[in-house]
């Protein structure tokens, strides 16, 4: 069963206008990969910076307004009580490096979740865009480093998959919803495979490897149409969009 592979390369390249470009999958030469080379993930971070300066004043303002503020859910932000008379006060000032407050936003800047606020604010801007996804595959955690390392394309987003199984699962719901269901539209249609996986990935079970309803689920039309939804429901899930990250990070040759 090979859908959740190609379901994440596809996707990457149809929901641009939606979520941050994946640069990993764009042809060569990727232009943050270098980057991904940084010995640490802050100096993966300040690369992006450096690559991107158009996009760093929109991304740098959202993620701070979050880590300060919060997401809107009437709660305080991660960072806001540490960082109370630095970045959090106004006027602003930057934290010391390596005190309680700069700490704060450098974890919240890895593993929280500020990184889907921000990516939600980037979508109009390009250059902001591309420095979301740059930063997300610096993001990957220690266990997805080991999988950049593997010899492959394959093994790496095999390792990806298998570090981050409930992401995984996240992605390949809302992506069976779409093919089952709603065919990616709004019109009440059913989905793109629904007859040929109604005994299988319709009802909630993994289709054969090769059958009708595998390699419907595989068709680029598909793929295409359904690039969506999974897209979508990662930026809610830490996992799932670790689980991206992960692949973002993957090399490609």
């Amino acid at each position: 069963m090979r859908i959740l592979i190609l379901v994440v390369i596809a996707s990457l390249v149809s929901f641009i206008a939606l979520v941050p470009a994946c640069s990993s999958f764009h042809a060569d030469p990727d232009p943050d990969k270098v980057c991904m080379g940084m010995g640490t993930i802050d100096d993966c971070q300040q690369c992006c910076a450096t690559d991107h300066p158009d996009g760093k004043p929109a991304f740098l303002a959202s993620f701070y307004h979050c880590a300060c503020n919060g997401t809107g859910n009437g709660a305080a932000g991660n960072c806001a009580v540490v960082c109370a008379s630095t970045q959090c006060a106004t006027p602003s000032t930057a934290p010391q490096a390596g005190d309680a407050c700069d700490t704060c936003l450098n974890s919240l800047l890895t593993y929280g979740e500020c990184i889907a606020s921000v990516g939600t604010t980037c979508q109009s801007i390009p250059d902001c865009t591309t420095m979301w996804d740059c930063v997300n595959r610096c993001s990957a955690g220690n266990d997805d480093a080991a999988c950049k390392s593997a010899d492959s394309l394959d093994a790496c987003q095999s390792c990806c998959v298998s570090n981050h199984t409930s992401g995984g699962a996240v992605y390949s719901r809302a992506f069976f919803h779409c093919a089952c269901t709603d065919n990616g539209a709004t019109d009440g249609s059913s989905g793109l495979c629904a007859t040929e996986c109604a005994d299988s990935a319709c009802k909630g079970s993994q289709p054969i490897s090769g059958d009708p309803c595998d390699n419907c689920l595989n068709r680029d039309t598909v793929l295409y149409a359904c690039a969506t939804a999974p897209a979508l429901a990662c930026t809610l899930d830490a996992d799932c969009s670790a689980m991206l990250a992960c692949y973002n990070a993957c090399p490609t040759n």
